[in-house]
Parts: C-alpha cells; sequence; structure tokens
C-alpha cells in the first residue's frame, strides 16, 4: 500500500474531456454487492470535447476509507473529436472495507495536463 498524495492541479483545460463516475462490474454487468477476493473491472466511460484526434491517460485510483491507496492504475488511448471510449481496468479486493474509487482524466503521464476533474464512486468490501 501507499499513499498517494497527488490531486491533479489544472494545467490545461479540466473541461478538454470528462470521466464517468467508475462502475463496478463483473464481465460487463454492473454489481453492487463485492466481497474480498471477488475479480472486477472499474469501468469509466471517457468522453473528448477537443476539436482533434488526441491521446488521453484514463487514471483509476482506490482508496481504503483510511486514504491510502490501495489501487492505482491507467489506461492509455487515442481518443477522436467529440468521440466516447470505455476504459476497464481489472482489481480483486483483498481487505473488507469501505472504499473510494476516483478517477480522472490527463493528456498522458510526461508533462501532463489535466483534461478532467476528479470523479469518485463509494463502495463497501464485505466478507467472501
Amino acid at each position: 500500500m501507499f499513499l498517494l498524495p497527488f490531486a491533479p492541479a489544472a494545467s490545461g483545460d479540466v473541461t478538454d474531456m470528462t470521466a464517468s463516475k467508475p462502475v463496478l462490474k463483473s464481465d460487463s454487468t454492473a454489481i453492487t454487492t463485492l466481497a474480498v477476493g471477488d475479480r472486477i473491472i472499474l469501468s469509466t466511460d471517457v468522453q473528448s470535447r477537443l476539436n482533434e484526434t488526441s491521446t488521453f491517460a484514463a487514471i483509476m485510483e482506490v482508496r481504503g476509507s483510511d486514504g491510502v491507496t490501495e489501487f492505482l492504475n491507467w489506461r492509455f488511448g487515442l481518443i477522436r473529436p467529440d468521440a466516447l471510449v470505455s476504459v476497464g481496468l481489472n482489481w480483486t479486493p483483498e481487505k473488507a472495507g469501505t472504499y473510494e474509487a476516483r478517477t480522472f482524466v490527463l493528456s498522458g503521464t510526461v508533462n501532463p495536463e489535466v483534461y478532467s476533474p476528479v470523479v469518485s464512486t463509494y463502495f463497501t468490501v464485505g466478507e467472501p
């Protein structure tokens, strides 16, 4: 586990793209109950508002109730003007508790520009 003190600071226009609140899925179906050891997909939809094809990095993070980052991953992509791209990343919770799934979009990971604000979803993981 590690603490991610990073909160994206605006260097571009944070409305260049949007990310939907993270959704928890099993295969392609949204789920509402989750237990330790269940493999899930954290899913978000990235919408471009740019007038040109652009690269992006969709960042997904899961924090425990103590604020410590339990999961951090990203997916790079190329998105056309006004297009919508679905992004999904696998995660398996290792302990029960309350979590916050956060996502946001950057231009990339080298000298990134912030393309979207952070959006969050809260959920609970139960015992198996």
